[in-house]
């Protein structure tokens, strides 16, 4: 019986290898500095605000992006420059100055 091969990022894997390598990506993930913690809720909360397209809608965002920048910065977590721009991006089309502020 041949051995039933996956193409990924361009190298042939069994699908055991392809398990196993789900396995790792999984475990990495949950310990990544964006499974918990203030960076995770800034991260959730910036990509919650992208799809915000009202004032009225943002201002309860905002509000928990700026508790949540602060709660990164005490507890000393990387938060990436890329989530930065978009949420200063995103709070000034939505004229929520309270955020721009602390970013």
């Amino acid at each position: 019986m041949k051995e039933r091969r996956s193409v990924n990022n361009g190298r042939n894997r069994t699908a055991a290898e392809v398990a196993v390598g789900m396995d790792d990506a999984v475990t990495s993930r949950s310990n990544g500095s964006y499974s918990c913690g203030a960076a995770g809720r800034f991260r959730e909360g910036v990509m919650t605000m992208l799809r915000v397209r009202n004032q009225a809608a943002a201002t309860p965002i905002a509000s928990e992006l700026v508790n949540a920048l602060l709660g990164a910065e005490q507890e000393d977590a990387e938060i990436e420059g890329a989530l930065l721009g978009m949420a200063a991006a995103q709070s000034a089309r939505l004229q929520q100055h309270a955020l721009l502020g602390p970013l």
